[in-house]
């Protein structure tokens, strides 16, 4: 396997463990910025934010979105990664597929993160 395979299998991998781990934590109260349970840490959307969820969020809601804007970019990532190097065009136009779709995820979870004035993951 190349490098670039390992590479990317990794990433993929490290990413998809911390998004899991990190759900599970605030779900079950093991995350300390939420103070218990997921349902514990709840607040009202704020009104006139069309892009945030309608009702309530908690702790969980959160972690998710922090956790899969990371994830999302990375996919860019890979993306490039392999249109860089790979010899197929059905893998890059794929790849091209996948890339165009993360825009507009990192977009809806970025807004609903502000609207509940949380923090947005960098890099």
């Amino acid at each position: 396997m190349s490098t670039l395979c390992l590479q990317a299998r990794r990433a993929a991998s490290a990413t998809a463990v911390a998004v899991t781990a990190t759900l599970v934590l605030a779900a079950c109260g093991g995350n300390s910025n939420n103070g218990g349970s997921a349902g514990t840490s709840t607040s009202a959307t704020p009104s006139g934010s069309a892009s945030a969820p309608a009702g309530l969020h908690n702790q969980a809601d959160v972690t998710f979105a922090q956790g899969m804007i990371p994830h999302h970019r990375q996919a860019i990532v890979m993306s490039d990664m392999v249109q860089a190097h790979s010899s197929s065009g059905e893998v890059k136009a794929l790849t091209e597929r996948i890339k165009k779709a993360q825009a507009p995820e990192i977009e809806t979870m970025t807004a609903w993160l502000r609207a509940w004035g949380e923090p947005v993951p960098r890099g």
